[in-house]
């Protein structure tokens, strides 16, 4: 019996689409048996020792806006993604001017993330979070222009955005949760919350963009995305308030440049003095830098007769199981940093695959298992970096995060053309590898801290 047929009982069923079904009834699986079967009072007790003030009806107010306006800001950034490269193509670019767009997004979001992020720590994360709304909406009229240094442009506002959105969200959230008194141990129910829904976004923005692209053309998602960006900006100056980095007491900036400059240098002050804040950065650089390419490396991966959308939707079920595996791994009390290392050697494990077969099912098989890992990776590193890092300089150490990640991201898209694709996935492999002896590493360095402070 081979892997395909495992996954192919009908024979008219596409691969792709059988799995799809097989991993959609994995990832209902869990709520169900929770829901219908599970003993209540296991339930109960499950719960309560996961999410602590979960069971808070101020505190499932506070997720329901946090998480309502976050999953609306990804939802525009999913909208994008898949017709971007068809959009340039339809104005008649060359793969090399494609190229040179998308680097420029990356090199962006690497370059001035670092200066968003300070800003938006010293002038207020929700400023900052209607920025991201405006300058993506604004990206996605640019892109009506067929000349190449309006979409350029284009481009840069994209990246600046991304930054935002990675950055700005998550830190006005955790100082919130903070300020309102809720238990530290919720924040991982959150997270988890985060994760699940993005993958629902992804999928729900691919069919959203399809059926704007079939009545509009390329440019129809971005239409879509610019209205979605307009409603979380209105979202957000309703039900969102302001706060900023910094205590209470602390000397308000004299100019946007002045507390920019002293976010950024506490920053790395911080980064230098405390190595597990140093080593979260660095393990967030391999992981996510090895994602990145792996969206740009799957589609030849894999053969033309798979459907890529079904194939994406492979992925984002797969990224939903996931962030159920950390709800259980959570409700088990495992140690998150004990955890991760695994994580990033399974990851590394997944995307070895394509150096060592060629069989189309089993690369699926593994890239689903990569996405699987990014399920249970981003809340688990996102809860670790939380507890580590000061809530003063969050959003500037987020993205100051982003920027080894994306110089490595944009040296390896400029070297593919050069590389085979078994180089490409190797090199992913052992970015991960990398990865997950730094994860070690640093779960050493916060197993110690934390024995020093019970002693």
């Amino acid at each position: 019996m081979t892997i395909s047929s495992v996954f192919s009982p009908w024979p008219s069923l596409p691969t792709e689409s059988a799995l799809c079904v097989f991993l959609a009834a994995l990832c209902a699986a869990k709520p169900l048996y929770n829901s219908t079967l599970r003993p209540r009072s296991s339930v109960t007790k499950d719960s309560s020792s996961s999410s602590g003030s979960a069971g808070n009806e101020e505190f499932h107010r506070f997720q329901l806006v946090y998480l309502g306006v976050y999953l609306l800001a990804v939802l525009a950034d999913w909208l994008q993604g898949p017709f971007v490269y068809a959009l340039y193509r339809s104005y008649g670019y060359s793969i090399e001017d494609i190229g040179s767009l998308f680097i420029v997004g990356f090199l962006t979001s690497g370059v001035f993330g670092m200066f968003v992020g300070g800003l938006a720590d010293s002038f207020g994360r929700k400023k900052a979070c209607l920025m991201y709304c405006i300058l993506y909406a604004l990206a996605c009229l640019l892109y009506h222009s067929r000349h190449f240094y309006v979409l350029l442009l284009g481009r840069f506002l994209g990246g600046v955005s991304t930054s935002l959105l990675f950055s700005v969200f998550e830190a006005w959230m955790l100082e919130e949760h903070a300020v309102r008194g809720f238990d530290a141990k919720s924040l991982n129910d959150t997270f988890a919350k985060a994760t699940l829904g993005n993958g629902t976004a992804a999928i729900v923005a691919g069919v959203l963009s399809h059926f704007a692209a079939v009545k509009y053309g390329p440019i129809g998602p971005f239409q879509l995305s610019a209205f979605t960006l307009v409603v979380c900006g209105v979202m957000i100056i309703l039900f969102w308030n302001e706060n900023h980095g910094g205590s209470p007491t602390a000397t308000a900036p004299s100019s946007p440049f002045s507390g920019m400059m002293r976010a950024m240098a506490e920053a790395l002050k911080v980064a230098l003095a405390q190595p597990s804040v140093l080593l979260c950065g660095l393990v967030q650089s391999c992981f996510e830098s090895a994602m990145y390419v792996f969206v740009f490396m799957w589609t030849p991966a894999l053969p033309e007769s798979m459907d890529p959308g079904t194939v994406f939707t492979d992925f984002m079920i797969a990224m939903m199981i996931g962030s159920e595996v950390f709800e259980s791994i959570t409700s088990r009390s495992l140690r998150l940093p004990s955890v991760l290392p695994y994580v990033l050697l399974v990851a590394a494990a997944a995307l070895a695959v394509p150096c060592l077969t060629a069989s189309p099912m089993r690369r699926l098989l593994a890239f689903c298992i990569f996405e699987a890992c990014c399920g249970v990776y981003f809340p688990t590193h996102y809860s670790i970096r939380s507890s580590i890092v000061p809530a003063s300089i969050r959003a500037t150490m987020f993205n100051l995060y982003r920027i080894p990640l994306n110089v490595v991201v944009a040296k390896i898209c400029t070297s593919v053309g050069s590389m085979d694709e078994s180089t490409v996935f190797a090199t992913c492999s052992a970015l991960l590898a990398a990865g997950a002896l730094l994860a070690l590493k640093n779960e050493q360095l916060l197993r110690v801290s934390t024995e020093n402070k019970k002693d």
